[in-house]
């Protein structure tokens, strides 16, 4: 893709100054509220960053040759982190195990630090690599927008505190989607390979890739990429967690959690609907309608954002166990999406989209009533984007067929 300019001559006028002024003054105030919530426990927690502590005890499992899968505590005590009456917490695929075995070779309080270091590289270098990639007269635009998104972001703080894995695995897929962009397939399918081999959930961005982009080696070039991965894991990983994973572990995450921090459609409708069911129904929808949407006239980056962007809100919405940490994965594209939305999208459009990223950001958990407010805040942007693409592809339908 040649690096066009994204937006039209009225989104030049952006207010870049005071988005960014905002971002410094709410840094100012943020940061330390969210480096005591790095150094503290959540309330209940008997650990500092619980959702680290549960990768750290696996990699110590795995490296003790021990099962990473079940609660080891009764055969060391150190290791006990249980999830009911006989399983751990740990619930990621058997490829990342190599990582947090090479984490658990350090002391709990500099593996958490390296890990906090190791995903914000990632994020930072995604979010460089996506201001590169606009022209050069927007990148203030986009650099001011995504610091304010970031630093308004409840989820990220909640991502901080929990020490969890999502803005590693944001920061790949997104990288994917860049790489894609400049056409560079097989540094794309290797991307996202290794960000499924993290957390199995960046293998639905597929239908981006795949589908909505009719590229069927896309599919082969990830599915060689991650069988490599997936072959050097068994270096550290027995054979045999992969059968147990797919056979305890999976079905274990299918059903979802009871929580007001699960923040997914498939969990908010889930006494009208099995989640499973939600889930299946809705991804057959979505690849139907990327199929139909496919493949893409306009191979802008702004408009082929705008179609990552909705799959990143259906990963989200129909995952049975999005938990609200898992929404800074809209924060780099929603920026390039306000950047570009501006010049793009109808002056109607322009409060829903502020009001929905509002909500992304909002941290109401404890008000019964919008105690989803990120759940809602997706529902809002996706239908937003599947609206505007719809009309635009009808429009651009009509001008061909009076050609």
């Amino acid at each position: 893709m040649t690096r066009r300019a994204l937006l039209t001559p009225m989104a030049r006028r952006l207010p870049v100054t005071p988005a960014l002024a905002l971002a410094a003054l709410l840094a100012i105030w943020q940061v330390p509220v969210v480096q005591r919530e790095f150094s503290s426990p959540q309330a209940g927690a008997a650990h500092v960053n619980i959702d680290f502590y549960a990768y750290y005890t696996a990699g110590r499992a795995v490296h003790d040759g021990l099962d990473p899968y079940l609660d080891q505590g009764a055969v060391n005590p150190s290791l006990a982190d249980p999830r009911g009456a006989r399983y751990s917490r740990f619930l990621y695929p058997p490829t990342a195990l190599p990582l947090f075995e090479a984490l658990a070779q350090l002391s709990y309080a500099r593996a958490r630090v390296v890990w906090l270091i190791l995903y914000g590289l990632a994020y930072l270098l995604a979010l460089w690599q996506l201001a590169l990639a606009v022209d050069r007269t927007l990148r203030p635009a986009f650099i001011g927008y995504a610091a304010l998104l970031s630093v308004v972001s409840r989820p990220l703080a909640f991502h901080v505190m929990q020490g969890q894995a999502d803005l590693l695995t944001a920061a790949l897929s997104t990288l994917a989607f860049l790489a894609y962009a400049r056409d560079r397939r097989l540094l794309s399918a290797a991307l996202l390979a290794a960000a499924t081999a993290i957390k199995l959930n960046p293998a639905f961005l597929l239908l981006y890739f795949v589908v909505y982009q009719r590229d069927y080696r896309y599919l082969a070039r990830f599915l060689a990429a991650f069988s490599l991965l997936a072959g050097a894991s068994l270096v550290v990983v027995p054979l045999a967690l992969w059968s147990e994973y797919g056979r305890d572990v999976l079905p274990s995450i299918a059903g979802g959690f009871d929580s007001l921090y699960v923040q997914s459609l498939s969990a908010g409708l889930s006494t009208l609907v099995q989640p499973q069911l939600c889930a299946a129904v809705g991804t057959a929808g979505l690849a139907l309608w990327l199929y139909r949407q496919g493949p893409p006239r306009d191979r802008s980056l702004g408009a082929s954002n705008r179609v990552f962007l909705l799959c990143v809100l259906a990963l989200l919405l129909l995952s049975p166990a999005t938990w609200s940490m898992a929404y800074v994965w809209v924060i780099l594209p929603s920026a390039l999406l306000v950047v570009d939305g501006i010049g793009t999208l109808p002056v109607r459009a322009l409060p829903l989209l502020a009001g929905a990223l509002a909500l992304l950001s909002a941290d109401l958990y404890d008000v019964p009533v919008v105690r989803r407010a990120n759940l809602y805040g997706a529902v809002a942007l996706a239908t937003l984007l599947l609206v505007f693409r719809t009309r635009r592809s009808e429009a651009l339908a009509r001008r061909e067929a009076l050609r």
